[in-house]
């Protein structure tokens, strides 16, 4: 099963910076599951939908310990400036993938996360096709259960999801240790 949606995770969180509603307080898993990663989402991401042609996402191992969990930056004001930074996994709910996204509004409160439903990778990971949650009840879910729950009865209705977005890999780069 290819996990390449991380990376479109990283597009996702722009797209939630914009509205903190749709965002849960709890991730869908306590914590990274093993066996879900993919290091081929490794390098670097352009967001199609991004109107600044040189921002982009770079995505890497976050710890070599644990699998499953990648560090994700976000480099805006045209690839100059490291404005977000933070660390995410895939789950998989009811047979689709999934990336938690962390989301910090202004002053670091209110954490939260955000997710993205990878729709379409290509085999050789440099596109990725992802939906964002949009649904507004996911702040108000009080586990990660709950919003596995609420996920599952919810993951095949298209008014859950409040846009596409669009990923592809310009620079693709192994993982060389910590960074």
């Amino acid at each position: 099963m290819k996990y390449a949606a991380f990376i479109i995770m990283l597009v996702g969180i722009a797209l939630l910076g914009s509205s903190c509603k749709n965002t849960a307080s709890y991730a869908l898993d306590k914590e990274p599951v093993p066996g879900l990663q993919n290091d081929q989402v490794m390098g670097r991401w352009k967001f199609e939908e991004d109107t600044n042609f040189r921002n982009f996402y770079e995505v890497y191992k976050a710890d070599s310990s644990i699998s499953n969990q990648y560090h994700i930056r976000f480099w805006n004001r045209g690839g100059a400036n490291p404005s977000y930074e933070a660390n995410g996994f895939f789950s998989v709910v009811a047979g689709h993938t999934f990336f938690n996204v962390p989301y910090f509004e202004k002053g670091l409160t209110n954490f939260g996360y955000g997710f993205l439903k990878l729709i379409n990778i290509d085999p050789g990971f440099t596109s990725i096709t992802a939906a964002v949650v949009g649904d507004e009840t996911m702040r108000s879910l009080a586990s990660e259960a709950e919003v596995r729950k609420y996920v599952t009865a919810h993951v095949n209705d298209p008014a859950f999801y409040s846009d596409t977005i669009h990923l592809f890999k310009f620079i693709d780069f192994p993982y060389r240790g910590k960074h």
